[in-house]
């Protein structure tokens, strides 16, 4: 079955049902967790921080302990940005409390001001990377940093096959591999990208906890889903199928997850080769030239 690009609206609903939660996913926490692992590797010592949709896409805590004297720019939209402001806003209660963290839609961020840009499953979703990524670049200093996630192709396989084999629509949508993120970051000016991919695998004890779990992350967003409404009486075959296709040889149900994390530099701007020479040089040079041996 061939996969199809996410569908834009989809996730955008997605994205709002997460948001009015209020809270971080369980599989961003869990992947944010694993994209902070690598925060000690990092040398840059950053004094301004974008955090790219993180109330949905986590990690902000580990960046923070990180980076304890840093500004951190929370980049969100809408409601999010909203509720963001007040997250970061001082309380009249602690007028001593010093709050440096500031709120802005993604086409307010400043440009060259920003040392690294964190975005936990930032392009999750995203049809067009190299946009989100040179919207990065441009909030970045040249040899800025950039650390983000997203899940690779093979990722819900498991459910992929589950669904194709009772006819349900498409499970997933196709997720870029790891090696277009690359050439994309490429192509909006950015240097030395490191791209790695893990493969890990869930378990869950029973297909209630996993069909619970599949919920709270907001909703298929593949353009070739089942739109309708599901009954109860397809939930009941749902998890009746799940037990018998999902069930490993340790008894429990599994899904492969392939977790693609991607880090590089902004490039310093490269030239273009013109020069700016005032007319007065030019014409010096010119008679010099004309003058007889």
């Amino acid at each position: 079955m061939t996969l199809l690009p996410p569908d834009p609206n989809a996730v955008q609903r997605q994205r709002r049902r997460l948001e009015g939660r209020g809270e971080v996913p369980w599989l961003m926490q869990a992947l944010s967790a694993r994209m902070a692992e690598r925060l000690p590797l990092i040398k840059l010592e950053a004094r301004s921080i974008v955090l790219w949709h993180s109330r949905v896409g986590g990690g902000s805590e580990a960046v923070r302990a990180r980076y304890p004297e840093a500004q951190l720019v929370w980049v969100e939209e809408g409601a999010a940005a909203l509720a963001a402001r007040q997250q970061v806003a001082r309380p009249w209660w602690q007028p001593w409390r010093t709050v440096n963290d500031c709120v802005c839609e993604p086409s307010e961020l400043k440009a060259g001001l920003s040392d690294m840009v964190w975005a936990n499953l930032g392009v999750l979703g995203v049809n067009d990377p190299q946009a989100v990524f040179a919207r990065w670049s441009y909030a970045l200093a040249p040899q800025g940093y950039v650390l983000f996630s997203s899940l690779g192709p093979d990722s819900f396989l498991e459910l992929r096959s589950l669904y194709a084999a009772h006819g349900w629509g498409a499970a997933t949508p196709a997720w870029m591999d790891l090696h277009d993120l690359g050439d994309a970051l490429l192509q909006a000016g950015f240097a030395d990208p490191v791209m790695d991919q893990e493969r890990l695998t869930l378990t869950w004890g029973c297909a209630e906890d996993l069909w619970r779990d599949l919920q709270a992350l907001g909703g298929n967003v593949a353009p070739d889903r089942f739109v309708g409404c599901r009954t109860p009486g397809w939930r009941a075959r749902w998890l009746a199928a799940a037990e018998s296709h999902l069930r490993g040889p340790d008894g429990r149900l599994r899904l492969t997850l392939e977790f693609v994390c991607g880090h590089a530099i902004r490039a310093e701007p490269r030239s273009t080769g013109e020069s700016t020479v005032p007319l007065s040089d030019l014409q010096a040079q010119l008679r010099r030239r004309r003058a007889p041996y």
